[in-house]
C-alpha cells in the first residue's frame, strides 16, 4: 500500500510578511477615479487625448493597479471595470474586420465613447476647481464674482500635494522592478516600524533639508526594507509633511521638509505617529 499523500508545503509569500497580522491600511489619495488616473496617465506619457495610442495607455494603467496589488492596497471595483473597458477597446482595434464589413462604417473607432468621457470628467473637474475658488455662502450656494475682469483664483500649492503621493509610487516601482536585493530564506521580521523609520526620515531632512528617494533606500538589502520606507513617506506625503519634487519624468525624485511642517516632527514622530506602527 502506498503512503498516503503528504500535503503540499505552502509557499513562502512573495511580499512583505506584517508581524502583527494585519497590513499596513494605506489611502492613495490622489485619484478620484479612473477617469481621473487615466487623465494624470495621459499627461505623464505625454499622449494626445484625441488619438489615444490605447496599448501603451493600458499598459501605464494595469502596471498602476499592479502596483496597488504589491502594497497590498485593494483598488475599488470602478478602477478593475475600467481595466476591462481598455483591454476591451485594445482587443477590438486588434482584431482583424472580417471582409463583408470593409465597407460598413458600423462602429467607428470604439476609443470615442472613452475619449469623450475622458473630456467630459476634465471639464467637470475644471468647474469644480473653479467653484473651489468662490466664496460658498450657504448649501451649495456661491458668491456670483462682482465682474468678468476679476482675476481666477490661484491654486494653492498644497492642492497639489496629493500628487507627492502618486511620485512616490512611481519611484517605489522603478526601484523594486530594478531588484538586486537579496531573498531571505526564513520570514523577514521588520526591525525597523513605520513610526520609527518616519522619525528618522524627518531627523535626515531636519539635518540636510533635502534628500533623494534613492538617498533612503539605497543602503537596503531587503526588499522589505524598501517598503517599510516607502509606507513612512507616503504617510508624510498624506499629512503634507513632506513635498516631492521631480524636474524630469524619469530623473531623480527630491524630498524636502514643508516649510513650518517638520521642524519639529524629528522629536515627536515616534508619538504623534505611534499609531502608524
Amino acid at each position: 500500500m502506498s503512503d498516503p499523500a503528504e500535503p503540499e508545503a505552502t509557499p513562502a509569500p512573495e511580499g512583505p510578511v506584517f508581524v502583527d497580522g494585519a497590513a499596513y491600511a494605506v489611502r492613495l489619495p490622489v485619484f478620484d477615479g479612473p477617469l481621473d488616473l487615466l487623465l494624470h496617465l495621459i499627461r505623464r506619457e505625454e499622449l494626445d487625448i484625441f488619438d489615444i495610442p490605447i496599448a501603451r495607455l493600458t499598459q501605464a494603467y494595469l502596471q498602476t493597479l499592479e502596483l496597488m496589488r504589491q502594497l497590498q492596497i485593494e483598488p475599488a471595483s470602478e478602477f478593475l471595470v475600467m481595466a476591462a473597458t481598455l483591454l476591451q477597446i485594445k482587443s477590438r482595434l486588434l482584431l482583424p474586420r472580417p471582409p463583408a464589413l470593409d465597407d460598413i462604417d458600423d462602429e467607428g473607432d470604439p476609443r470615442t465613447d472613452l475619449v469623450r468621457q475622458l473630456l467630459e470628467y476634465q471639464r467637470f473637474k475644471e468647474v469644480a476647481v473653479g467653484l473651489g475658488g468662490l466664496t460658498l455662502l450657504g448649501w451649495d450656494v456661491f458668491d456670483r464674482p462682482p465682474g468678468l475682469d476679476r482675476p481666477r483664483a490661484e491654486v494653492d500649492e498644497d492642492d497639489l500635494a496629493d500628487q507627492d503621493v502618486f511620485r512616490l509610487a512611481e519611484a517605489f516601482r522603478r526601484l523594486v522592478e530594478r531588484g538586486g536585493y537579496v531573498a531571505p530564506h526564513d520570514i523577514y521580521v521588520e526591525r525597523v516600524s513605520i513610526g520609527e523609520r518616519i522619525a528618522q526620515i524627518a531627523d535626515h531632512l531636519a539635518v540636510e533639508g533635502r534628500a533623494t528617494f534613492e538617498d533612503f533606500c539605497g543602503g537596503a538589502r531587503y526588499r522589505e526594507e524598501v517598503i517599510t520606507t516607502f509606507l513612512a513617506l507616503l504617510e508624510m506625503a498624506r499629512l503634507k509633511l513632506i513635498r516631492v519634487d521631480q524636474t524630469d519624468r524619469l530623473g531623480p525624485l527630491y524630498i524636502e521638509p514643508r516649510v513650518g511642517a517638520i521642524g519639529q516632527l524629528g522629536e515627536e514622530a515616534a508619538g504623534m505617529l505611534g499609531d502608524v506602527e
